[in-house]
């Protein structure tokens, strides 16, 4: 959402509190937060406060993903790495995000399902996040320590099978560092 959609991100996402107002407890005045007990108080967010498990209820309601303000930054930082990339944004412009696939094997008649992180005029990109350098045979490594080679027949097979694409669709893998 954050490489396609950027727009949409705080419609959908929001980040977790770093505290709550609730009643102080006899603890809270022993350990100096209060002056006295049932004084309403700034408390760490704690999720198994009842105000706080109710917050995440009425949040996740209204469907919004719920992160750490860590998690919310190493998103945001991905995405504007990939759209800085010029062969991404070529790929992204126009494309098609997130684009389910179903479709029944031929061979075995299992039902097969794919989610193409982009797709667009016989291409498939796919957004990997690394903790890892990803330049030179590090990328190869990575690709190969995850199968990421199976997904990607995976994904191809869901093109032909659907009729997305006539032919043998080209296929892109996009690395981007979680942390620079």
């Amino acid at each position: 959402l954050l490489v396609t959609q950027p727009d949409q991100f705080p419609s959908e996402f929001g980040v977790k509190p770093k505290t709550y107002k609730g009643k102080a407890t006899a603890k809270d005045v022993k350990d100096g937060k209060a002056a006295e007990a049932g004084q309403e108080i700034e408390k760490p967010w704690n999720g198994n406060a009842l105000i706080c498990k109710h917050q995440m209820a009425v949040w996740k309601s209204e469907g919004i993903t719920i992160l750490t303000e860590s998690q919310r930054d190493e998103a945001m930082g991905m995405g504007d790495s990939i759209r800085k990339h010029p062969l991404a944004m070529r790929l992204i412009d126009g494309g098609r995000y997130e684009l389910s696939l179903v479709w029944n094997d031929p061979a075995t008649g299992l039902l097969c399902k794919a989610r193409l992180d982009c797709y667009k005029n016989g291409v498939i990109g796919d957004w990997k996040s690394t903790s890892k350098p990803i330049h030179g045979s590090g990328m190869m490594r990575e690709a190969a320590a995850f199968k990421y080679y199976i997904q990607q027949q995976h994904y191809e097979q869901g093109c032909i099978h659907t009729g997305l694409y006539d032919g043998e669709p080209d296929f892109g893998f996009f690395f981007v560092r979680k942390k620079p």
